[in-house]
């Protein structure tokens, strides 16, 4: 399978960014075996105050990429062929709740992201933890395919910003 496939995953965070959903984040890592990308998809408020790529604690309202599934993405069997428009749609239909919550500004964290797509283009996937390390001074890049050896390829790009504060329920 291709890299873009992958990446369409990143690609979809970013259209959905570009609807309104920018509290909408990603926490990128790798299995434990080290073969295979994982990314969920989350909104802001699960994500650790210290760390702006890591999920604090467990919670249902995570969707689930691992470029195991392939064109499969989240375990959806009608969607190899779509574009990434059309996987937003499905993403938004599919995940309302999450979505809900990820709707808003985060203006910080967009233009992070519209950076990390551009410095990982054209394979590139950011890592932020692996079976050995919790990566916290930034986030490491995996390439599916060599990247062009005539081009300057980072190895590891910042963190994203961290999350806003979410007011405290109760007070």
């Amino acid at each position: 399978m291709e890299s873009h496939t992958y990446r369409n995953v990143l690609l979809l965070v970013e259209e959905l960014h570009k609807r309104g959903y920018e509290k909408l984040r990603i926490c990128p890592g790798m299995s434990p075996s080290g073969i295979y990308w994982r990314c969920s998809i989350t909104h802001a408020g699960l994500f650790s105050s210290r760390h702006g790529a890591l999920i604090s604690g467990g919670d249902p309202l995570v969707a689930r990429y691992t470029s195991g599934q392939e064109a499969s993405y989240f375990g959806w069997e009608d969607a190899a062929g779509d574009t990434v428009p059309q996987l937003a749609d499905k993403f938004l239909e599919r995940f309302p709740e999450i979505c809900s919550k990820g709707k808003g500004k985060d203006e910080a964290y967009a233009s992070w992201y519209v950076d990390m797509l551009r410095l990982t283009m054209p394979n590139g996937l950011p890592v932020a933890y692996d079976d050995y390390d919790l990566h916290e001074d930034c986030l490491p890049l995996i390439f599916y395919e060599h990247p062009d050896a005539k081009v300057n390829t980072p190895t590891c790009i910042p963190l994203p910003p961290l999350p806003p504060l979410v007011e405290a329920q109760g007070s």
